[in-house]
């Protein structure tokens, strides 16, 4: 039992702020940060789906509107660079 807290606690910790960190250097922070956002919805879809929780509609409503958040904000990203590239004159 010691050994699976450990296992949990260590291993698991530290493969996850690897990745954390990989993306980060991936995506840059401000773009990594928006997806932050998703770490509830997560979290109740892995109870939902592992633990079999009960998900209400302010859940489901709440997770909807998380994710287009984020989806908003990448694609407003998205679009902001791609009219910015235009609107400059390309320079040899």
């Amino acid at each position: 039992m010691t050994l699976n807290i450990l296992f949990l606690g260590l291993a698991c910790s530290a493969v996850a702020s690897w990745l954390y960190v990989a993306t980060i250097g991936h995506l840059g922070g401000s773009r990594a940060s928006i997806f932050i956002n998703l770490m509830p919805v997560v979290a109740v879809l892995a109870a939902f789906f592992i633990l079999g929780e009960r998900l209400g509609a302010l859940q489901w409503v709440g997770g909807a509107a998380a994710i287009a958040g984020v989806y908003l904000a990448t694609v407003s990203g998205h679009l902001k660079g791609a009219s910015q590239e235009a609107a400059e004159p390309s320079r040899p």
